[in-house]
């Protein structure tokens, strides 16, 4: 007998779980995703992954700096497993035929990240994203030649099929015909990040937070929405931040705002040396100070060996000549923080099940490693990672029974409506820094704003979760309580019951 598994994504996560699904007997993948795979907000990624394999490194050094800069917020069993997991996967990407940057002894060339406390982070030429999507993209192709992956594109998840409170599949809509086509199975979902709830993230525009706002209207639970990362180097185009990677700071960029006429370094004046490569909550604070006080901040790649341009950055440069019209080699480019990476999301387990039978969750969505802060490089790892654990836990759980029948109705297709309201306002109460009060009056505003009940309901999850966190902590900066309390390390829940939103705190285990 066949069982299906539908993956929703077609990014890192998701391809990563396809591929591990696809080598099992008796598996059919479903891989679900608007857009092929060659667009998705994987392909950005810049810096690098995280592999502790350099002189004197250690995977327990790995999971201390994790640990330190997502402030003991993330499960430290499922954390310790993920970063002992990176060398595998690093040299397997590399049989598989990753060009990762190599020493002269053939070791792999490492750089540091921000918030690392030594090089960790394996790279490419003209973008790490890029290069190992480009590899997994043809094992998947592969796969799909020998029919045990059916791709699906340009369809949008839009709802989950239940039976008895066990998911038997999804509902997905074509996006030219506008069709709603039932596809059974098991989920997991790797849909991303909420860039459309905030609008000018660094991430694609693509990744809106629909999936995730359906889900959590379906009394699927999610945790530690609050923490959200702001990237120190973004520059602000329409509709969405270019973001300058911080491989630039890794290779000797600075930054500065003028004053008395100079440039103050201000990083490496308040935190020395390595100022400028503190971990992106530090700097984004930082600059959030100084910009309120009527500077532009600035990050200078000036100076720098040609060889750098020529590969490290040369990426970044030719986006910013792009985009931008700015030759970084030149001039200094005008930098504010802007979102980039949401460590909250859908709420799962060390084995990547969520709260729903038969939903699974990796990536960018699901809320597992990285605490209240991300560290650069860890995403590309914890999605790789993430992908193969939710794969595994499905193989593992396929004795607990098959799906069911599904015997509902055909959603209804959501109405249209504008994101720049709910963007405007969130930005407004979730920025560097929040208060009690703009949160407070964002969730009045909000209940006023013509919306899709699901999005207002995720909205909502979001405020309550920063409100309710009276501390700062990572990403987390409340200006009325400044400081971080021992009290309040552990993790907010939140879950629609009976169409209202419910928050709760659970202990860090």
């Amino acid at each position: 007998m066949t069982e299906n598994v539908v993956v929703i994504g077609g990014g890192l996560a998701g391809l990563s779980a396809a591929l591990h699904l696809a080598e099992q007997e008796g598996i059919l993948v479903h891989l679900v995703s608007d857009m092929y795979s060659e667009r998705s907000q994987s392909c950005l990624a810049e810096g690098g992954i995280n592999v502790a394999i350099g002189p004197g490194d250690t995977p327990e050094q790995h999971f201390q700096d994790t640990w330190k800069s997502g402030c003991g917020l993330a499960d430290s069993e499922a954390l310790m497993a993920m970063v002992s997991s990176a060398p595998e996967t690093v040299r397997e990407l590399e049989e598989w035929g990753v060009p990762f940057v190599m020493a002269s002894d053939r070791s792999f060339a490492l750089r540091t990240m921000g918030g690392h406390s030594r090089p960790r982070t394996a790279y490419a030429v003209n973008g790490i994203g890029r290069q190992i999507m480009d590899v997994l993209i043809q094992r998947v192709r592969k796969a799909e030649a020998e029919k045990r992956v059916l791709r699906y594109v340009n369809r949008v998840f839009r709802a989950l099929a239940k039976q008895n409170d066990r998911v038997c599949g999804v509902w997905l809509e074509q996006l030219d015909t506008h069709e709603m086509e039932f596809v059974p199975g098991r989920v997991i979902m790797a849909c991303g990040g909420m860039n459309g709830f905030f609008g000018n993230a660094t991430g694609s525009i693509a990744n809106t937070g629909l999936a995730a706002s359906a889900l959590f209207a379906d009394g699927v639970q999610f945790s530690n929405l609050e923490f959200i990362q702001f990237h120190p180097t973004t520059l602000r185009l329409r509709e969405k931040n270019l973001l300058i990677s911080e491989a630039a700071r890794s290779e000797g960029g600075r930054l500065f705002v003028i004053k008395s006429g100079k440039p103050f370094y201000f990083m490496e004046e308040m935190y020395g040396k390595q100022g400028d490569l503190m971990s992106r909550d530090i700097v984004s604070r930082e600059e959030w100070r100084l910009m309120k006080q009527g500077f532009d901040v600035y990050l200078d790649l000036r100076g720098l060996p040609d060889a750098v341009y020529r590969t490290s950055l040369s990426g970044i440069v030719s986006d910013c000549i792009s985009f931008a019209g700015i030759d970084p080699r030149k001039a200094p480019l005008p930098v504010e923080p802007g979102i980039h990476y949401f460590m909250g999301g859908i709420k799962v387990d060390k084995s990547h099940r969520s709260s729903v039978w038969g939903l699974y969750a990796a990536g960018e969505c699901a809320c597992q490693y990285h605490g209240a802060n991300r560290l650069g490089g860890n995403s590309l790892l914890g999605a790789i990672y993430g992908g193969k654990k939710a794969a595994e836990a499905v193989m593992n759980d396929l004795d607990d029974g098959s799906v069911a029948d599904y015997r509902g109705k055909t959603p209804v297709r959501p109405d249209a409506f504008s994101w720049r309201p709910l963007q405007n306002l969130m930005r407004s109460a979730m920025d560097v820094e929040r208060n009690g009060q703009q949160l407070e009056e964002a969730l009045s505003r909000l209940a006023e704003l013509p919306l899709p009940n699901e999005i207002q309901l995720l909205g909502r999850a979001i405020l309550l979760s920063a409100l309710n966190r009276t501390e700062s902590r990572g990403s987390h900066h409340r200006s009325d309580y400044p400081d971080s309390n021992a009290a309040f390390q552990k993790n907010s829940v939140v879950q629609v019951q009976n169409g209202e939103v419910r928050f709760s705190w659970e202990e860090k285990p």
